[in-house]
């Protein structure tokens, strides 16, 4: 009689080779995978990527079941940092997200912290939310001083010149990507931050609060860079001339002059106040030569809004007011979205040769009649040699309507 053996295969991986397929697991799902074999727990006690985000630690904190699972949870971090440190294994990537900070635990997550950096961490994702007993929860000065530092992260915490004191340096020198997010920083931090980057690539603040103006020189390396609804309307300078993203998601206290960005690839742009940069678009668009996509959003009442580049491959357009004019000079043109958000268009010209895909959006609240107006179906009847059309509409009555005009077109 035949025995059926099950034969192990992936335990026979090279160690390097499991330790990349845990990398796209959570740390729970890793910690399961040492019940396999005492060689996947020699995988997992090597393992140089630690994730305790929100599937670790629950967001949830007023579940009186969730409180008393925190402390062991707090343990395990605990003893899986001190194995580490018996045995002096790094620590590529680092993830904390703890939504309730209590006082008398402060004390060890700064040890954690301190300990990841002590191990030459490369990338460090923190996120505090809702903070406990403290509004913010204070960065740690050596997170602005860690040479081994490539992705920065930080969500929720404190960052402001109280909390960074003396003639203290910022220095990341191996700093690529640096993300922000609900941080209370000052502008003077701001600036020191940035100056303390030589290599960054990628910059992104959003929704923060203390500061109210961004101030950049000249950052060789700099690709993509992004603010979105911070609380306030900023200034921004920006120097960066192989800047090849640009995405701007709130109000500026004065025009951004887009000309030093000649590498310029992507574009997203929206604001709700009428400022030059919006209506003179079609005059900086020109000094773009390698820009293929482009995103508008503006909310605000204008009269014209013009857009010619030859090289642009994909345009998205969402207005929620009056426009009497609308002209798209694009031949290349592929993918072309326009979200109607109320008012009206008196004209409308689209030379788009190479047109594949294109998207027409309508508020469900918009009334038929504003919708089905003449200036709307000529609009549609322009995209009717579209490879994909695609409609969001309100109700059939709407869409019964527009068959019937395009069958007298």
């Amino acid at each position: 009689m035949e025995q059926n053996i099950v034969h192990d295969r992936i335990s026979e991986l090279p160690e390097v080779l499991r330790q990349h397929i845990l990398s796209f697991l959570s740390t729970k799902q890793v910690v399961q995978s040492t019940l396999l074999s005492t060689a996947w727990k020699h995988v997992w006690i090597t393992f140089p990527i630690l994730r305790f985000d929100r599937i670790f630690f629950p967001t949830k904190w007023h579940s009186q079941e969730v409180k008393r699972k925190k402390p062991n949870l707090h343990k395990f971090v605990k003893k899986t940092l001190q194995i580490r440190k018996e045995k002096r294994l790094p620590i590529n990537n680092f993830t904390l997200t703890d939504c309730w900070v209590e006082e008398k635990s402060v004390f060890c997550v700064y040890c954690w912290i301190l300990f990841v950096f002590e191990s030459d961490v490369q990338e460090l994702d923190l996120d505090f939310g809702f903070c406990g007993y403290l509004q913010y929860f204070p960065l740690l000065q050596p997170v602005l001083i860690a040479k081994s530092l490539t992705v920065l992260t930080l969500r929720s915490l404190k960052l402001d010149s109280t909390s960074v004191k003396g003639d203290f340096d910022i220095n990341l020198p191996s700093l690529k990507q640096l993300s922000l997010t609900l941080v209370y920083t000052d502008d003077q931090i701001i600036q020191n931050l940035l100056a303390g980057c030589p290599v960054i690539e990628y910059i992104n603040f959003e929704s923060c609060h203390g500061f109210k103006s961004i101030k950049l020189a000249e950052v060789a390396k700099l690709m993509t860079f992004r603010v979105k609804d911070n609380n306030c309307c900023m200034t921004l300078e920006l120097a960066a001339s192989n800047l090849s993203c640009l995405s701007i998601f709130q109000n500026l206290q004065s025009e951004l002059s887009l000309l030093p960005f000649k590498n310029l690839k992507e574009l997203n742009l929206h604001s709700s106040e009428e400022t030059d940069k919006w209506l003179a678009l079609h005059d900086h668009l020109s000094g773009f030569p390698l820009l293929e996509t482009l995103r508008l959003n503006p909310s605000f009442q204008t009269k014209t809004i013009e857009i010619s580049c030859h090289h642009l491959k994909t345009l998205e357009l969402s207005y929620k007011c009056k426009m009497a004019e609308v002209k798209i000079d694009a031949p290349k043109l592929c993918r072309f979205s326009f979200c109607y958000l109320g008012g009206y268009i008196k004209s409308f010209s689209l030379n788009a040769l190479a047109l594949s895909y294109a998207f027409y959006g309508l508020l469900p609240f918009l009334d038929s009649y504003n919708l089905l107006n003449d200036e709307n179906i000529e609009l549609l009847s322009k995209l009717n040699n579209t490879k994909l059309l695609k409609l969001l509409i309100p109700s059939i009555k709407v869409l019964l309507a527009i068959v019937l005009s395009f069958n007298d077109l």
